[in-house]
């Protein structure tokens, strides 16, 4: 039951010789019209309020037709309205129209006050759940489609201590300008057991900081190289910039603040040399100033699954893994190929994070190595809070373009598969507070469904 109405606009009447909206092609003076004040005729003088409290208790009386148009006259006068958004939902929902439901209810769910999320979440679950029974997407999403090739995987176990084979340079593409942050990092780089390494970091020409960082880069015992620009303008230029002056043939991009484990640089660098792969990346904690874990990943579904993952050996792609559970891993310690990088073209400045969006970009077309255990070490602070839902919103959508088979890396076509067909089961289970509201707007987004106003009409 909603809280009760708030004041709203003045009402924009139903005509009583307008078509009545249940679609039976009588007036509505001689349709519901005449339901709705069960007296055999309607009552004009409704304002948008009464007419949403005489639909409640139309609703709850089981006059469901009449409730139905008495909702959408309150609407008419009050589009943005949450209860009438909501009971609107419902009401189709308890007709059966689960598809003509699911706008309401999403509208209303980007309205929702704090104590109407639950159950508004809850009806949109059931309109999801409706509408893929109907149109059979939860068949369709029983077996994944088979792979083909398998990726490159990697386990830290696998690599010795002293494996002296596949070695080669690496540049470390060091960005941000926080010199304590700059200390820290170096600081961990400092302690790898992989070599062949030259750190580089590009700065615009007449930035104050650069006295300072180039006294810090010279005191690092990794060679370093500062490379003074003119269009340096942001980080992305930065990026460029050295990819130009490295001269290692793999890439590692770090930022500012964040550390290593002393054999992350080796367990992923090996990885990428153990197979084909162009690109790779590899676990991440987020830690506290003392070094303690707080937690794996980004959010707390992620850190349950990652604590689990690491007590445990569990063979799975690596575009899995990508898909699942980690997306921030992938644009946040990329190693890649240098000349992948040259050959793949430019960062997205249009990207809300640039990185992230180039791996998923790639990652269609190209599987990358894999090193699962979390060994790339980030303070709280530092954790993006858009990458989670940014990544949503680049997955959504491709539950159909994995079902049509027009994706080219197989990994990647098996990952999304079981990651949507995981989504699928929780929304199927009623499990529906397991998962974010971009989960369920993406779901919707495949039925070709985004709100009123925002996706197909009602």
């Amino acid at each position: 039951m909603p809280a009760p109405p708030s004041c709203g606009p003045h009402a924009s009447l139903i005509s009583r010789n307008q078509l009545c909206s249940c679609g039976s092609g009588k007036r509505f003076k001689h349709c519901h019209g005449a339901v709705a004040n069960g007296r055999g005729g309607t009552d004009l003088s409704l304002s948008p309020e009464v007419a949403l409290n005489e639909a409640l208790r139309q609703q709850l009386d089981g006059h469901l037709e009449a409730a139905e148009v008495l909702y959408q006259q309150a609407l008419a006068a009050m589009p943005e309205h949450f209860d009438a958004l909501h009971m609107m939902g419902v009401v189709k929902l308890q007709l059966g129209k689960s598809e003509q439901a699911l706008p309401y209810l999403l509208s209303a769910l980007r309205l929702a006050p704090g104590n109407s999320v639950a159950k508004c979440r809850h009806n949109v679950g059931l309109c999801l759940v409706g509408v893929a029974r109907q149109r059979g997407i939860l068949d369709a999403l029983k077996q994944p489609p088979a792979a083909d090739l398998m990726s490159p995987f990697g386990r830290a176990s696998m690599f010795p201590p002293g494996d002296q084979s596949a070695r080669g340079r690496v540049s470390v593409i060091l960005t941000g300008f926080d010199l304590v942050e700059i200390r820290q990092s170096l600081a961990t780089v400092q302690l790898q057991q992989w070599r062949d390494i030259e750190v580089l970091t590009v700065i615009a020409r007449g930035n104050e900081l650069e006295p300072q960082l180039r006294s810090l880069l010279e005191a690092c015992a990794v060679p370093c190289r500062l490379i003074v620009s003119e269009h340096a303008l942001d980080w992305m230029d930065q990026i460029e910039a050295a990819v130009v002056a490295a001269t290692g043939d793999i890439l590692c991009f770090l930022r500012a603040g964040d550390r290593w484990g002393s054999r992350w640089l080796s367990h992923v660098a090996l990885a990428l040399r153990a197979g084909a792969a162009q690109w790779a990346f590899g676990g991440m904690r987020v830690v506290a100033d003392d070094g303690s874990i707080i937690r794996f990943g980004q959010l707390p579904d992620v850190d349950a699954l990652l604590r689990a993952l690491d007590a445990m050996y569990l063979h799975r792609t690596a575009s899995l893994a990508f898909a699942s559970f980690n997306p921030i891993a992938g644009g946040s310690n990329l190693m890649v190929r240098r000349d992948f990088w040259q050959h793949e073209g430019r960062l997205a400045r249009d990207a809300p994070d640039p990185l992230l969006e180039w791996a998923w970009r790639v990652a269609r077309d190209y599987e990358p190595a894999y090193v699962d255990e979390p060994d790339y070490l980030i303070s709280p602070s530092a954790v993006p809070g858009h990458l989670h839902q940014q990544f949503l919103t680049m997955v959504a959508g491709t539950e159909r373009s994995e079902l049509t088979g027009d994706m080219t890396n197989p990994c990647l076509k098996r990952g999304l598969a079981e990651f949507w067909r995981r989504q699928w089961r929780q929304v199927a289970a009623s499990r529906i507070e397991t998962l974010p509201d971009g989960v369920l707007l993406a779901c919707a987004a495949m039925l070709g469904t985004s709100g009123i106003g925002r996706g197909t009409p009602p």
